[in-house]
């Protein structure tokens, strides 16, 4: 019997003709391995050539256009550029990662630098509008762009953003009253004087930012008013620290007001029938000479026994001063018992010459918790633990700078052009 013969299997479709450009050629290694095809050679773009296929890819027509003609003209690009069809999208994603190709008008490519002329163009426009520009408003009136501008700013030295700064406008009257004033108190002590200033206290502030881990939802703070926010004006008396006489330099704090109970409630603040509440009052001459007689010279008499003479250094406000002349029963009370009080007038337009002012009340409202209340009786109660609590180092330290600041008055001749002389820290 002989062989059986074996028939190929039916093949499905057409055969392909015979292509000569795809002959195999047998390897060197002799008869029997596995034969390779030889392959077109690969083309190869320049960076100018991707960047022509990259331009001409993007005005090809949109597919919402017609997806015929966009293949029509994609197969059309990629035989003038010798490519395949899936060549200039893959180049075109490359080269936007790499950001060497705008996805729109103005924005991508290559960071624009800004030349020496540009920059003192820059300078010369910001002192002209007295540095107060934003980014737009910079690009609109240099042509430079806004995004080159900012690059700029935060990647160069000496350049820098910082908040706007104001200060007390000073006459000559002013400027010549600030210069006699500190030429005669810069060598003083400030062991006999106790500073005034009144200031308001808000419950809740809206600026600054939060830290919120992951996963944590910012947090809503229910108001009834962002208007009118919860505040309490607090009077404060403070001078330097007297070992002899047991005075720790805190005469005291006082709310301007007066406490009532509620005779309603309020169903959106929770406020009950019987709740004490605080009712705050305008701080007016009459109620000035009040809070100097109940308040202010009891506590110097209390705390200061044993003194021959402390001075009230009291802001000078019109209403201030004539409530003062006008008031024979305040006269006497400050000439009668012991010690004798004498009220002394701050420099006008100088809140850098009280103690308060100088870093007092700013100190104060840190160490308040974060979350205050929204009731004034134990807000204000939470303003006069954190004064209690303020330690006696400190006020000597602004007592050294009130002294400091003297010092610089004096240097720049009554101005009030510079930077307050704070205590050098220890290495």
């Amino acid at each position: 019997m002989g062989r059986l013969k074996v028939v190929d299997a039916p093949q499905r479709g057409r055969r392909r003709p015979y292509d000569p450009t795809k002959a195999t050629e047998k390897s060197a290694k002799g008869a029997g391995t596995r034969s390779k095809t030889i392959k077109k050679p690969r083309t190869f773009l320049t960076k100018d050539e991707q960047a022509l296929l990259a331009v001409e890819y993007l005005e090809l027509p949109k597919r919402k256009q017609g997806s015929a003609a966009r293949s029509k003209a994609l197969v059309k690009l990629c035989k003038k550029y010798d490519v395949n069809t899936f060549y200039p999208a893959e180049m075109l994603r490359k080269l936007k990662q790499e950001k060497l190709l705008p996805t729109r008008d103005g924005v991508g490519g290559a960071p624009e630098k800004i030349t020496a002329e540009q920059q003192e163009v820059l300078k010369a426009t910001l002192v002209e509008h007295a540095y107060d520009l934003t980014y737009r408003q910079l690009e609109t009136l240099t042509g430079i762009p806004a995004t080159s501008i900012w690059r700029f700013v935060k990647e160069t030295d000496g350049w820098k953003e910082v908040r706007k700064g104001t200060r007390p406008f000073l006459t000559p009257a002013h400027v010549a009253g600030r210069h006699y004033w500190a030429e005669h108190h810069q060598t003083e002590t400030w062991s006999m004087r106790i500073d005034l200033d009144e200031k308001w206290f808000y419950a809740y502030s809206a600026a600054g930012t939060l830290k919120l881990p992951p996963g944590h939802t910012k947090p809503k703070t229910p108001i009834k008013s962002k208007r009118y926010i919860p505040k309490v004006m607090m009077l404060a008396g403070i001078g330097k620290p007297i070992p002899r006489l047991k005075f720790d330099g805190k005469l005291g704090m006082w709310p301007i007001g007066e406490l009532r109970a509620a005779k309603r409630s309020d169903k959106r603040t929770g406020l009950k029938v019987g709740d004490m509440v605080f009712d705050a009052l305008n701080l007016d001459g009459k109620l000035w000479v009040d809070l100097l007689v109940k308040k202010v010279i009891p506590a110097v008499r209390k705390k200061l026994k044993g003194a021959g003479l402390i001075k009230l250094q009291v802001d000078n406000a019109p209403g201030h001063r004539t409530s003062v002349a006008n008031s024979p029963a305040l006269q006497k009370l400050l000439d009668k018992g012991n010690p004798k009080i004498e009220l002394v007038e701050q420099m006008p337009q100088s809140p850098c010459t009280n103690l308060c002012d100088l870093g007092f009340f700013r100190s104060i409202d840190s160490r308040l918790p974060k979350l205050r209340s929204f009731k004034m009786p134990t807000f204000i109660k939470q303003i006069e633990e954190a004064f209690e609590e303020y330690p006696e180092e400190k006020l000597e330290h602004l007592c050294a700078m009130k002294t400091r600041v003297c010092v610089a008055i004096v240097e720049n001749w009554g101005e009030n052009d510079f930077v307050l002389p704070h205590r050098k820290k220890k290495a």
